[in-house]
């Protein structure tokens, strides 16, 4: 079973012995042939070491995966919910955008006349009008601020354009997550979407608990979506 490719393989733990709950497939023979079925169980191996009850029992792997498939559908995110926070998102990143901008025009204005002083400290220097160390320290003091303005006007606009089209995809993305889990064929695709949504799951008696990651953890108790819903006349 260890190139075997299972969908909870290292993703489930025992809620009473934190051991990893094993995968394993397990042929019957019917009218129709032989049909193989995956479970999920615990050893119990630590229980038993230990001297303690461990609740944990055998699984099917399909009913694993509808409790898994519910947890998922818990964290979707009601159309006109999403309309708004993608409204909000788009209007947020103008602003910062157009922020940036205006830092980065005053940057450059900024680094122009810095140019300008440096031609007329070398000027003033020549005909004697400052001294030869007011003209060096006057420089080092220039040089030191047209680095800091050079480092402001590295744009963030693109890394700021890209966060947010990353942050959109996120949140169309979170919608599609239990259709692809559902309709996925492969298993390392289903192992992704786990990955990306669990930072936890426990196995006690038949029953699966789910711990998510942020931020999925506050879309399935519906935090985000007040948020969102602040302050709007909207009924979801």
């Amino acid at each position: 079973y260890g190139s075997k490719e299972f969908v909870f393989r290292s993703v489930i733990k025992c809620a009473d012995c934190g051991t990893l709950i094993s995968p394993y497939t397990k042929a019957r023979k019917t009218k129709n042939g032989v049909h193989y079925h995956t479970y999920l169980m615990c050893s119990h191996y630590k229980a038993k070491k230990d001297g303690f009850a461990c609740t944990a029992e055998q699984i099917n792997e399909k009913d694993a995966l509808q409790q898994t498939q519910a947890a998922l559908e818990k964290i979707k995110v009601a159309p006109e919910v999403l309309k708004v926070a993608l409204d909000e998102l788009q209007t947020s990143t103008f602003n910062d955008l157009e922020y940036l901008r205006n830092k980065e025009i005053a940057a450059k204005k900024r680094l122009g006349s810095i140019d300008s002083e440096r031609k007329s400290l070398f000027a003033k220097e020549a005909t004697g009008l400052i001294d030869e160390s007011f003209l060096t320290a006057r420089l080092k003091e220039l040089k030191t601020e047209e680095e800091q303005l050079k480092r402001a006007t590295q744009s963030n606009t693109a890394a700021k354009a890209k966060q947010a089209y990353t942050a959109e995809r996120v949140l169309n993305l979170i919608n599609r997550l239990p259709e692809l889990f559902k309709n996925g064929s492969k298993v390392e695709q289903k192992r992704a979407i786990l990955k990306l949504v669990l930072s936890n799951v426990e196995l006690k008696g038949k029953n699966l608990y789910f711990f998510y990651e942020k931020p999925f953890g506050l879309l399935s108790e519906g935090l985000s979506c007040s948020k969102w819903y602040r302050g709007r006349d909207l009924n979801p």
